[in-house]
C-alpha cells in the first residue's frame, strides 16, 4: 500500500500522533503517550497531495508528536503543515516505511541471515478458536470434555449450555465424528500456552480449528524449536519475540499472536517416505545449507550432523540453535535494531570469531534448557512462607517492591502477593519473596510471565505442585536476565556491534 501510494501522489506528509494501546506506547523519556480519541490504536495525520503534470513522491515529510492528550491537543491547535519541523524520509524496498530509518544501520542488519531464510520450514503455532473448551491447566480436564461430546447424553443443547459453546459449531457432527475415532485420545498434548505456562489442549480437528499437524508431527520425537515473532511492532516496547521450546505451543504464545515455529531436526513427511526419498524415523536438519557452511566457513569449526560439538572444534545444529537464541536474546541487540525488528522477522549475524560463537552458543544452550524446564534453574527459590488457602483472589497477582517489616518473616526484596490479608479470619495474605522488580517486570512475547500466569489463575487454589512451579519461573526468570547480561558482556567484550566478522 505504501508503494502505490508513492506513485499516486506527488507530496506525502505524516504527523505521527501515537497513543498505541495496543503497543503499550511511551514517550522517548519513557512517559505516558495519551490518544487523541477514546480508542486503542494509534492514530496519525496523513496529508496526501497530487499535483497535476508532476512526478510521484520520492520522499515522505515525517513528524512525531508525543505526551498527554490535552498537550496534542494545544500543539495541534497552533501548528499547521507550513510551521511543522519535518524528517524527509526516502522509502525503500521491500517495506516502503514512511518512517526514519539509519540507512548505515539497515545495511548492516541486512547483512544477518534472514531467519526465515536461515531455518527454511516455519509454520504458525497451534489455534484451537476455542480455547475455553480445547485447553485446560490438567489433562483430565480437557479428557472429561471431550469424553462428554463422546457419550450419547445429554442433547447437543445441554452440552452447548454446560461448556457456552458457540451456535454456529455443528456440535451433531463434531460427536458423530469423536465417538468414530478409536484414537481419540491421542490428539491430547501438553503445549506451551503462555511463555512458562504449559497447559493440555486437543491438537485435531474437530475440536481444533488450526491444529497444524506437519508442525505437530515434529515433536513426535524429541526436538527443540524456536518461536519468533515477526513484527515487534505489533507488540509495542523493547522487542521480546523469541521463545525457546521443545514441544508443541499455541499459536497465541505472544500477546496479540502471530507465533511462527521454526523446529532444529525435521521428520520426513507421509509423501516423502512414500517417494523413497527419506525413511520414516530419518531426521534432518532444518538449517539451510548455505547458512551452515557460513557459519563454519567463518569460524573454522567442523560441522556435525546432529547434536552438539564440543565448540572448540566441531559444532552442531544444537550449538547453531543456541547461538541464535543468544544473540536474538541480547538486550544490545534488540535495542541496537529496534526499528528493523520492528518490521520483519530478526535477521542473526554470523560471527567470524570461533570463541565469540562458542561463548555465545553456551549461553543460548542454558537458556534453552531453563525456558524449557524451569526446575533446571541454579537460582535459589523464593520463598511461600505463609500458609493458607493458596487462592489468587481478585485484584491479585499485587507486587509490594518494599519489603514490609515487623511481621515476624524473614527476608528481603519484593513481594509478589496472591491474596490480602483477613484481619476477621486471620488469615495472612500469602506471598513469594524475594520476587525483583526486574523480575516482576519482565517480558517474553508482550506477557509478563510472573504476572500473567496468576492472573490466568484468580479464584483458583493453587496446588502443591503449582506452587513449586511459579516458584521455580521466578528463579528461571531471575537466571535469564543474568544470562541476558553476560550475553551483553560477551560481545561488548569482542567488539561489540558490528559482530567480528559478521
Amino acid at each position: 500500500m505504501r508503494q502505490q501510494l508513492l506513485q499516486s501522489f506527488t507530496d506525502i506528509s505524516v504527523l505521527n500522533l501515537h497513543g498505541s494501546l495496543k503497543k503499550r506506547e511511551r514517550t522517548p523519556t519513557g512517559e505516558r503517550d495519551e490518544n487523541v480519541f477514546d480508542i486503542q490504536q494509534g492514530v496519525s495525520i496523513s496529508v496526501f497531495v497530487k499535483r497535476l503534470d508532476e512526478p510521484p513522491a520520492e520522499t515522505v515529510k515525517y513528524a512525531d508528536l508525543w505526551g498527554t492528550r490535552e498537550a496534542k491537543y494545544d500543539w495541534l491547535a497552533n501548528h499547521s503543515l507550513a510551521n511543522t519541523t519535518f524528517t524527509d524520509v526516502r522509502p525503500v524496498s521491500p517495506f516502503y516505511l514512511f518512517v526514519p530509518r539509519d540507512p548505515d544501520l539497515r545495511a548492516e542488519y541486512e547483512r544477518g541471515w534472514r531467519l526465515q531464510e536461515a531455518m527454511p520450514f516455519n509454520a504458525l503455532g497451534s489455534q484451537t478458536h476455542r480455547d475455553d473448551f480445547a485447553v485446560g491447566f490438567d489433562r483430565a480436564e480437557v479428557r472429561a470434555r471431550i469424553e462428554a461430546l463422546r457419550r450419547t447424553t445429554p442433547s447437543d443443547e445441554a452440552i452447548r449450555d454446560t461448556y457456552g459453546l458457540p451456535v454456529d459449531w455443528d456440535l451433531r457432527a463434531v460427536r458423530r465424528s469423536l465417538r468414530a475415532d478409536v484414537e481419540w485420545e491421542a490428539p491430547l498434548r501438553r503445549v506451551l500456552y503462555r511463555p512458562f505456562d504449559w497447559r493440555f489442549a486437543y491438537l485435531a480437528t474437530p475440536i481444533c480449528d488450526r491444529p497444524r499437524p506437519g508442525l505437530l508431527a515434529q515433536f513426535s520425537d524429541t526436538n527443540l524449536a524456536l518461536g519468533v515473532g515477526r513484527q515487534g511492532l505489533a507488540v509495542g516496547g523493547e522487542w521480546d519475540l523469541a521463545i525457546a521450546l521443545d514441544g508443541p505451543v499455541d499459536g497465541n504464545v505472544f500477546r496479540r499472536g502471530g507465533a511462527q515455529i521454526f523446529p532444529l531436526y525435521l521428520l520426513p513427511t507421509p509423501a516423502e517416505v512414500e517417494g523413497g526419498l527419506f525413511q520414516p524415523d530419518e531426521r534432518r536438519v532444518n538449517l539451510a545449507p548455505r547458512f551452515w557452511d557460513d557459519i563454519a566457513g567463518r569460524t573454522g569449526l567442523a560441522p556435525l550432523e546432529t547434536g552438539r560439538g564440543d565448540l572448540s572444534e566441531t559444532f552442531g545444529p544444537e550449538d547453531v540453535i543456541a547461538y541464535i537464541y543468544a544473540v536474538l536474546s541480547a538486550p544490545s541487540y534488540r535495542g541496537r535494531y529496534a526499528g528493523q525488528l520492528s518490521d520483519d522477522f530478526p535477521r542473526v549475524p554470523v560471527t567470524g570469531d570461533a570463541s565469540l560463537f562458542a561463548d555465545l552458543a553456551t549461553l543460548g544452550h542454558r537458556l534453552i534448557r531453563i525456558h524449557t524446564d524451569p526446575s533446571t534453574s541454579a537460582v535459589p527459590l523464593p520463598r511461600f512462607p505463609i500458609p493458607g488457602t493458596n487462592v489468587v483472589e481478585r485484584g491479585h497477582p499485587r507486587f509490594d517492591e518494599a519489603r514490609p517489616t515487623g511481621d515476624g518473616v524473614e527476608g528481603g526484596g519484593g513481594r509478589s502477593y496472591l491474596s490480602a490479608d483477613h484481619p476477621r479470619t486471620g488469615l495472612r495474605g500469602q506471598f513469594w519473596e524475594p520476587v525483583p522488580a526486574d523480575v516482576w517486570n519482565f517480558r517474553i512475547g508482550g506477557f509478563h510471565p510472573v504476572q500473567e500466569w496468576l492472573k490466568d489463575r484468580r479464584e483458583r487454589a493453587l496446588s502443591g505442585d503449582e506452587v513449586d512451579h511459579h516458584s521455580r519461573v521466578i528463579a528461571a526468570v531471575a537466571e535469564t536476565l543474568a544470562l541476558m547480561r553476560s550475553i551483553d558482556e560477551v560481545i561488548h567484550d569482542r567488539g561489540g556491534w558490528p559482530l567480528v566478522g559478521s
